[in-house]
């Protein structure tokens, strides 16, 4: 059984599983998405070249049959689905806990239909769906093993702390051989958080009351941005000095192509 809950940009949640006013009849978009694949016809022979893949934006289309008092019922979604607005679905089944944001691209209404049909059809341009449970390892002895269970390479936050002087930090993943270093001294007191995420990036320094401090200028130019496999990948921290004075953790969060 499929679980749908809709929350609007305000942050107000309507849960359309055993609610009375609301049967929930169909959802689609929620499998994994069509790809795009690009390819270039060779002029010479039959067939084409690849050159590259990528995934598309997720339509997701609810279809929602209001009840008791229909026409209350169904002004009342008006609320959380409203044309052009954000809007955030939590979905769950047996196997899986999820969520996703997007935008209303429309909210198709027949008055004269027996039964009544509500059809919202919702663009999300992120096409994974995120878990809702984030998963958090401290590194111990400057290394930590995260295991991605996710249906693609993900990025992560890592959390550094200092507790005494640091010059400069470097992290990598023994398991891709990608590493990421930071040109800079550190002091007692401040924290480094590292975004590597899809869409995230930034490396941003707190420091004596600054909570904001773009770090971009201090990375090493060879530096990647450090990605996690599929499966378990080691992360290890070093500094060139003061490696004594770190502590840290790192926050992940699964993706995967559908439900």
């Amino acid at each position: 059984m499929l679980e749908i809950t809709i929350e609007n940009e305000y942050g107000e949640r309507l849960n359309l599983h055993n609610n009375i006013s609301y049967i929930l009849g169909g959802v689609t978009g929620v499998t994994p998405p069509a790809a795009n694949i690009n390819t270039t016809p060779i002029a010479t022979k039959d067939g084409s070249v690849f050159n590259s893949s990528f995934l598309g934006d997720r339509n997701i289309v609810l279809t929602i049959y209001p009840q008791l008092s229909i026409e209350k019922s169904r002004i009342n979604i008006y609320k959380y689905i409203k044309a052009k607005h954000y809007i955030k679905l939590y979905v769950k089944n047996a196997s899986r806990e999820v969520w996703t944001d997007g935008y209303v691209d429309s909210l198709e209404i027949d008055l004269n239909e027996n039964p009544q049909k509500i059809q919202a059809s919702i663009i999300c341009p992120d096409p994974y769906l995120k878990a809702i449970e984030e998963i958090e390892v401290d590194f111990e002895n400057g290394e930590a093993t995260v295991i991605n269970n996710s249906d693609e390479a993900i990025g992560f936050v890592a959390e550094f702390n200092f507790s005494g002087d640091v010059e400069n930090l470097h992290i990598e993943n023994e398991t891709t051989g990608e590493e990421f270093t930071v040109i800079r001294d550190f002091f007692e007191g401040e924290k480094l958080t590292l975004n590597t995420r899809r869409g995230e990036k930034s490396v941003i320094l707190a420091s004596e009351g600054f909570e904001n401090i773009d770090l971009i200028s201090d990375i090493d130019m060879r530096s990647t941005w450090i990605q996690l496999v599929n499966g378990e990948n080691v992360l290890k921290f070093s500094a060139t000095t003061g490696e004594e004075y770190i502590t840290a953790k790192v926050t992940i969060q699964p993706i995967f192509e559908g439900v």
